[in-house]
């Protein structure tokens, strides 16, 4: 038997040799319990927080919808809404949807729709199908513009479009174009519309009671945004509401929050305001605070309130002069020319870490979908 002197012992070599091994099998057996499980997910970026529940029109109608979107993630995406009707021959004759494409930063954000009917189409009853398809915008110097609305003025003459630049770059428009011809514009192109920010066009064009008329504005990197109305039978009778003054304000000291905006009647009939929602989400009336004006001329910024709105009535100062605005029971009738000041208090659960936050605010009548201009939640108190 051989042996391994250690020191003043001598060690059978098989002795040292099973030593060896259990030190092996030990330093084996400790890497092996480091091994542990842990559940991987990438979740869907997307989420809808809002959308129609119905859609009813008659022949002729276009109807305008708003498709309320959250993305979850830091990443920006376009997003592609595409309609279909389980009943694709009445969808071919009769149907026409927006199946428009739309850039989405991070946070809510509302995607305009609109569907034609047109005016020999029968009465049906059909399933819509939507369809979000979603691609990750990888370049930020990207042109983004939406056109909010379209209305039919000038006795037959002229077309106003107003649109809103939702990028992050200035857009330059270029030309304008009624049903793919070329016309003149006040003011007149090139215009720039800076990010979150807005333009009214009014554009040189005959239009007829009843027909469909495409808007298309082009920008110098030739990028075209479109939208489709159809012009009213009555254009004397007109529905036209303008969103202005919009603010979200989150109190740190008293954790509460607040919206402010200016609701402006400048179409040609009196309105019935049916709803209003911050972010996708309906605002109760019992939270929104209204005072209405029809010789007050609102150009001040509104500013946020000392202290939370309670009570039936609430004095906030407006235009250098302390208003007494009342807490809303149902809708608001707004009558043509007139102008409507609402503060809403604590709307849609804006917290603390929803500061810096860019937010959409909706106003719905019974006709007719306004969204404002994104802006930012403010920190006030």
């Amino acid at each position: 038997m051989k042996y391994v002197s250690v020191g003043k012992y001598a060690i059978p070599l098989w002795v040292l040799g099973v030593i060896l091994v259990g030190i092996c099998i030990g330093a084996f057996a400790l890497y092996m319990t480091l091994t542990f499980i842990i559940p991987f997910e990438v979740k869907e970026p997307i989420e809808v927080l809002y959308h129609p529940s119905q859609l009813s029109l008659y022949p002729g109608d276009i109807v305008y919808f708003n498709v309320t979107v959250r993305n979850n993630a830091l990443q920006n995406y376009t997003i592609f809404l595409d309609f279909s009707l389980d009943n694709a021959t009445y969808e071919n004759s009769y149907v026409t949807f927006s199946n428009a494409t739309y850039f989405v930063r991070s946070g809510v954000q509302n995607l305009t729709a609109w569907v034609i009917v047109s005016a020999e189409a029968p009465s049906t009853n059909a399933v819509l199908t939507v369809n979000l398809f979603r691609e990750a915008s990888q370049d930020s110097d990207v042109e983004h513009m939406i056109i909010t609305s379209m209305e039919f003025s000038g006795s037959g003459t002229t077309i106003k479009v107003t649109i809103n630049n939702t990028g992050t770059i200035p857009v330059t428009i270029s030309e304008a174009q009624i049903n793919y011809t070329k016309k003149m514009t006040n003011p007149p192109l090139p215009q720039t519309v800076t990010a979150n920010n807005g333009l009214t066009l009014s554009i040189t064009s005959p239009w007829v009671p009843g027909n469909i008329y495409q808007v298309k504005l082009i920008s110098l990197r030739g990028n075209s945004f479109s939208y489709t109305g159809v012009a009213p039978f009555d254009f004397t009778q007109t529905e036209q509401l303008i969103l202005t003054k919009q603010h979200v304000w989150y109190n740190t000291t008293g954790g509460w929050a607040e919206a402010a905006l200016v609701i402006k009647n400048v179409g040609t009939r009196d309105v019935v305001i049916d709803k209003i929602s911050v972010r996708g989400q309906e605002c109760p009336w019992t939270n929104v605070y209204h005072w209405k004006t029809n010789n007050t001329s609102i150009s001040d910024d509104l500013q946020v309130t000392s202290n939370p709105l309670t009570g039936d009535t609430f004095n906030i100062t407006v235009q250098g002069g302390e208003r007494v605005f009342q807490r809303a029971t149902d809708d608001l009738a707004l009558e043509v020319g007139s102008a409507v000041v609402v503060y809403i208090m604590n709307p849609d659960s804006i917290t603390l870490n929803d500061i810096g936050t860019p937010v959409a605010m909706t106003v719905f009548t019974t006709n007719a979908t306004y969204y404002s201009i994104e802006t930012n939640v403010e920190a006030a108190g």
